[in-house]
């Protein structure tokens, strides 16, 4: 069904733009006073794992229905 391409597609954008931008505070320093803290970075590390595996089974249900 076309819809589980749709939702494959966004899912994976937000997470491209998330992964992005986290990118971007990380090098500039924006998450903390002294600098990125280590925790915000592996909660960003385990947000854009589960929306891989999300996008995964997206992309598997799009491919079976």
């Amino acid at each position: 069904m076309w819809y589980w391409w749709l939702a494959t597609i966004l899912v994976w954008l937000a997470s491209a733009a998330c992964i992005v931008s986290t990118l971007i505070e990380m090098k500039l320093g924006k998450t903390g006073p002294r600098g990125p803290k280590l925790e915000d970075f592996w909660g960003a590390v385990g947000f854009h794992g589960a929306t891989a595996v999300l996008v995964l089974w997206l992309l598997g249900k799009s491919l079976t229905t």
